[in-house]
């Protein structure tokens, strides 16, 4: 999976993205380190690929907000 965009969540209201998202069928996959991206303490990437439009969509709404580029090295 090339990886596209992700957004840091808090690990105590993970549970909550991740049943949405599979409800949705939305693909993702969770990072908690990584060596580019800084994640918190208590927190985790929902790190997602290249979705189509009606995906991305859906995810923005549950989030709220646009993903944040996915660095690529």
């Amino acid at each position: 999976m090339v990886h596209s965009c992700f957004y840091l969540v808090r690990k105590s209201r993970l549970p909550r993205y991740t049943r949405k998202l599979i409800r949705l069928r939305i693909p993702f996959v969770l990072e908690e380190t990584h060596r580019i991206i800084s994640i918190p303490d208590g927190y985790v990437a929902l790190v997602f690929p290249e979705l189509p439009a009606r995906q991305y969509q859906l995810v923005f709404r549950t989030f709220g907000f646009d993903g944040l580029p996915y660095p690529h090295v």
